[in-house]
């Protein structure tokens, strides 16, 4: 379990790292956090549909680096939001 939550907090680092390195735009943004969601989905998946012990800990370590892709770019794209009406003008 504990594995699961070191690989998560690395791979939210890694992804905000490399973010902010590459200046990505929003469309990138967008692109990686469907990417991200795709994989998420099907890591969850894979998770549950086997009975091997080693599948389900790549696919559950799968699931916390997908969700990363998926997380760190929605929070990126919410920090954008106008505040009031005036800001999206």
């Amino acid at each position: 379990m504990c594995l699961f939550l070191l690989v998560g907090g690395v791979a939210d680092l890694l992804v905000g790292w490399a973010l902010t390195r590459a200046g990505t735009p929003r469309v990138g943004l967008l692109r990686l956090q469907l990417l991200g969601a795709l994989g998420t989905a099907i890591a969850l998946v894979g998770q549950f549909a086997t009975q091997s012990a080693s599948v389900m800990i790549v696919c559950g370590l799968a699931l916390r680096i997908c969700y990363a892709a998926q997380d760190v770019p929605q929070n990126a794209l919410s920090s954008l939001l106008p505040r009031n009406p005036a800001d999206a003008k």
